[in-house]
């Protein structure tokens, strides 16, 4: 839309319309019928465009039209047609470049549940970033929900930065002063969110830095969700309406003071715990009851009290005991002594509980006749090792040499081993 300038006897004076000067008598500039509905024609799309309908007599439709047109943004607003993840719409006019800046609305039609992309019509899908200008995890977008989306030509080769998204999770990017926000990976130095449980739980890294409740599960096991998803010095807070147990991840442990490494913590009816993630593991920072959770390191997993059996101490220590029916003695590593053949027979007894990292010792003695039933004894002699072929301890087992002249003779022998 333009002057009339390709028209030469319209009469423009520097390019405008001028009036007629009879005193000067130079003639004023015509309206071409063309211009003019050009230019009516103009203002009628703009009119028709903001939903009214032309009205010769309405001298304020085309400031209305206008009006209505900035507050519904339709000419930036579109139904996503894609798939969770993968978002694409169609855009009235249509989009013909990315240009840095441009700001669309989209209506989403999936959630996302992890990094996505958007392609408005047809440009090519680019990804989808939050606040943070990090990928998005899940959550972000939701079905029906409405996206405010901006196009940022320098994040990535150009990204959709979410200015808003009514009803998804807002990426927050990490604080790093005292007035700003934190995101969830720093919700490990904060406590107070808390999470009622009512039933056996594994926790998630989202659960760093709640107050977990344990109310309605009596008797439950209260699974901690693996440290490499927890930041060092993130913390959880257990408090007990009821009893419970605490185990970590998989093979991992629970440092508790005194106590040492354990596999299970066993928490009574008003007991508090707070457990820190260090460098390599969790840890009990602080508890209620040193005296009960000391107690139970005596429990469960920690200790068989059968025989043969075990018992885990809280300093880390696991005394194992037994008695067992050896094999009779054979005729093996003679050896005559004042005229007597001595036979030496060696048996690997192995252990209730594979040692972790050492062997102490192990002491056996024979099992004789109780005094009630006296009689003549054997003559033999016996020997522990906690060696095995080579310079190594070994962690699962122990030797015993039985020397006796007696061959087809069965022993039986009680044995005390303790170790790491």
């Amino acid at each position: 839309m333009d002057y009339p300038k390709s028209i030469p006897s319209v009469g423009l004076v520097n390019g405008k319309f001028v009036d007629e000067n009879p005193v000067a008598g130079t003639p004023g500039s015509l309206i071409p019928s063309a211009w003019g509905n050009s230019v009516t024609q103009e203002m009628l799309n703009v009119i028709t465009a903001g939903g009214l309908v032309p009205a010769e007599a309405d001298l304020n439709q085309l400031v209305t039209a206008i009006r209505s047109i900035v507050q519904a943004s339709a000419t930036n607003y579109a139904a996503d047609t894609g798939t969770a993840g993968v978002y694409v719409a169609a855009f009235t006019p249509a989009l013909t470049t990315l240009t840095d800046g441009t700001v669309v609305r989209v209506k989403i039609k999936t959630a996302n549940t992890g990094a996505s992309t958007f392609n408005p019509n047809g440009l090519g899908a680019k990804p989808i970033v939050g606040a943070a200008h990090a990928a998005l995890q899940g959550g972000e977008l939701v079905a029906n929900g409405h996206a405010w989306l901006q196009y940022n030509s320098s994040l990535s080769g150009g990204s959709w930065v979410i200015l808003a998204s009514s009803g998804g999770a807002q990426q927050v990017v990490r604080g790093v002063s005292s007035g700003q926000a934190v995101n969830q990976s720093q919700l490990g130095s904060l406590s107070g969110v808390k999470r009622i449980l009512n039933a056996s739980t594994t926790l998630a890294a989202a659960d760093v830095g709640a107050l977990i409740s344990v109310e309605g599960a009596a008797g439950s096991t209260q699974t901690l969700m693996p440290i490499v998803g927890v930041p060092t010095g993130g913390t959880i807070v257990f408090t007990a309406s009821t009893s419970f147990t605490i185990v970590p991840s998989g093979s991992e442990t629970i440092s508790v003071p005194e106590a040492g490494n354990v596999s299970a913590i066993q928490l009574a009816q008003g007991d508090t715990i707070t457990l820190t993630r260090d460098a390599t593991r969790w840890w009990a920072s602080s508890y209620s009851k040193k005296a009960d959770l000391t107690l139970s390191m005596f429990t469960g997993a920690n200790q068989s009290l059968v025989n043969p059996g075990f018992q885990k101490t809280p300093g880390g220590d696991i005394r194992q005991w037994g008695t067992v029916s050896l094999s009779a003695v054979g005729a093996f590593n003679p050896q005559v002594v004042g005229g007597v053949t001595w036979y030496s027979h060696f048996y690997t007894v192995t252990l209730p509980r594979a040692y972790l990292s050492q062997h102490f010792e192990t002491v056996v003695s024979l099992a004789g006749r109780p005094s009630s039933a006296q009689g003549p004894e054997p003559l033999v002699f016996i020997k522990s090792n906690k060696l095995t072929a080579g310079p190594l301890e070994s962690l699962t087992s122990f030797s015993v040499s039985i020397t006796t002249p007696m061959t087809g003779w069965v022993p039986v022998i009680h044995y005390q081993s303790t170790g790491k």
